[in-house]
């Protein structure tokens, strides 16, 4: 395992358990998402075949609905996270512009 910068790094157990970790929230949070939507057949598929959600694989009610999925993180759902990500680029490449603009002044 290298980071991206080409380095080794330090505890690659550990850096490898915190990926895990990351995948394994994305994924909840994906899942929380499709749950919202109403996609109980997207979901349950995504529940199949995704590594990181083996635990729900066998818990969902009659309708569909899987109990205990991940709806939010930290109080925000996929939706608000992707447009305050939206947001905050835009903000940067903004930020740039103009700071680029006031170079060639």
């Amino acid at each position: 395992m290298s980071l991206e910068c080409g380095r080794k790094p330090e505890c690659p157990e550990e850096t490898h358990a915190n990926t895990e970790r990351t995948y394994k929230l994305f994924a909840d949070v994906v899942l929380g998402y499709l749950q919202q939507e109403k996609l109980l057949s997207t979901c349950q598929s995504f529940v199949a075949e995704s590594p990181n959600l083996k635990e729900y694989a066998e818990h969902h009610t009659e309708d569909g609905t899987i109990p205990g999925c991940l709806l939010s993180l930290f109080g925000k759902n996929l939706t608000t996270i992707l447009n305050e990500y939206i947001t905050m680029k835009a903000k940067g490449l903004q930020n740039r512009h103009t700071a680029i603009q006031g170079i060639h002044v």
